[in-house]
């Protein structure tokens, strides 16, 4: 009976804090039983199935693939002294149109960003500017334009640079799986 009560106690916080805006707003939530890996990634370290991370124009480049928010989270920030222009999105094979998930803009560190209106949906590959000390959290649910299937095999390309330059490019080639499953560990 006390787990029941906790539960009903904690069910009017979740929404209270998705109403405010502290959770990401996605049209449809992604399966938690569906996770994306990286498959034998270059120029990133870390761990494969849970983060990554690499550097690309100065600027710091984390992946989360155990975030509870969404599937994929990668976050680039900027601690140069101009804006950096970020691209994110599947090398090929993107439905066109088709926002492939959320981006949030905030201060380095996770800070509210001043005239920011919280979290946007993105197409893929679309330039995103990162302000200097400020920092892109990119919600990543879809990276092909649709639902994933397990087994599915794609190649996300980053991006970064400032403006009026040639980007450093990193690819990351990824794979869903599920967590209950042996095949990512």
């Amino acid at each position: 009976m006390r787990r029941l009560q906790s539960t009903f106690f904690g069910l009017p916080v979740l929404l209270a804090l998705a109403s405010c805006g502290a959770l990401p707003k996605t049209t449809e939530r992604p399966s938690l039983g569906l996770r994306y890996r990286a498959v034998d990634p270059v120029d990133w370290t870390g761990d494969r199935t849970q983060w990554l991370q690499t550097t690309m124009a100065k600027a710091p480049v984390m992946v989360d693939f155990l975030s509870p928010q969404s599937r994929l989270v990668l976050t680039v920030e900027n601690p140069t002294k101009e804006p950096l222009q970020v691209r994110v999105g599947p090398q090929s094979g993107a439905a066109q149109g088709a926002a492939i998930g959320e981006v949030r803009m905030q201060r380095r560190g996770g800070g509210r960003l001043e005239g920011s209106s919280g979290y946007a949906p993105f197409l893929p590959r679309s330039l995103v500017t990162v302000d200097p000390e400020c920092q892109a959290v990119f919600y990543i649910d879809a990276p092909l334009g649709h639902e994933p299937r397990v087994g599915e095999f794609a190649v996300i390309l980053v991006e970064v640079g400032p403006r009026d330059t040639k980007p450093e490019q990193r690819l990351l080639p990824i794979v869903v799986g599920s967590p209950l499953r042996s095949d990512l560990r």
